[in-house]
């Protein structure tokens, strides 16, 4: 939800934007240093830590790049999520640690490469 990482700034935020433009969508949400506040989406709820925002998710859209983010284990979050993209814009992920755990694993000036089916 932070406009960047180490702070708990939300001006700016693309995460905030993000939001706006996806008001249709049920949204659980792991900030560091924002709380998730109802105002920022009409159906958000506050997830205590990164996996948990990730149990029985569609999708998992990483949108700060905060340092904790990076040393989640991609097979963990294969576990908890029910579908299997990862949309990482800022690459904090490790992309083939993601492909071999079998998620579809996308982030900025990247070709996407999908994950071998199972």
């Amino acid at each position: 939800l932070a406009y960047k990482e180490n702070t708990a700034s939300t001006k700016n935020s693309p995460a905030l934007a993000l939001l706006a433009a996806i008001p249709q969508c049920r949204v659980r949400a792991c900030d560091p240093q924002v709380p998730v506040e109802p105002a920022f989406h009409p159906d958000l709820h506050p997830a205590p830590t990164p996996l948990a925002a990730c149990e029985g998710a569609d999708a998992l859209v990483i949108m700060t790049p905060w340092p904790e983010f990076a040393k989640l284990d991609p097979a963990a979050l294969a576990a908890r999520l029910a579908g299997r993209i990862v949309v990482d814009p800022y690459a904090v992920l490790d992309a083939e640690a993601c492909r071999r755990a079998g998620l579809d694993y996308h982030t900025l000036g990247v070709a996407a490469r999908f994950a071998a089916p199972s």
